[in-house]
């Protein structure tokens, strides 16, 4: 398991989840603005933009936390108060929808998963 504690996935500082694999996403898309002086180039406002976090993780599950947020009736599958906090003690904190989820066999008794997740609302990055 110590393999798995290399990015860590908490919810309100409560470990979720140990994550051996992981993709992070970061957009900033800006607005194009192009208009008739622009003259046929496009130009872009760089102070108005979306931006996103998207997580694509591959772990081991030491309980049904995930399995419950996906299966309950009313599935809550925004989840809140997220923090992923890196080896080196960088942690970016918000909220994330919880997309997909897909568990694979137990490996020591422990349950192997995949689970994608998208920001929702600010993110706050804190250096460590």
């Amino acid at each position: 398991m110590a393999a798995a504690r290399k990015l860590v996935i908490s919810q309100g500082g409560t470990p979720i989840a140990g994550v051996v694999q992981k993709s992070l996403s970061m957009n900033g898309e800006p607005i194009d603005i192009t208009d008739d002086q622009s003259a046929g180039w496009r130009v872009m406002d760089s102070d108005v933009a979306r931006r996103s976090v998207d997580l694509s993780i591959e772990g081991v599950a030491t309980g049904n936390t995930f399995r419950a947020l996906m299966l309950a009736t009313n599935p809550v599958l925004l989840l809140t108060d997220i923090t992923v906090t890196w080896p080196n003690g960088d942690t970016l904190t918000g909220d994330f929808f919880f997309n997909s989820l897909e568990e694979s066999g137990p490996e020591n008794d422990k349950l192997g998963f995949s689970a994608t997740m998208q920001s929702s609302g600010a993110m706050v990055f804190t250096a460590a």
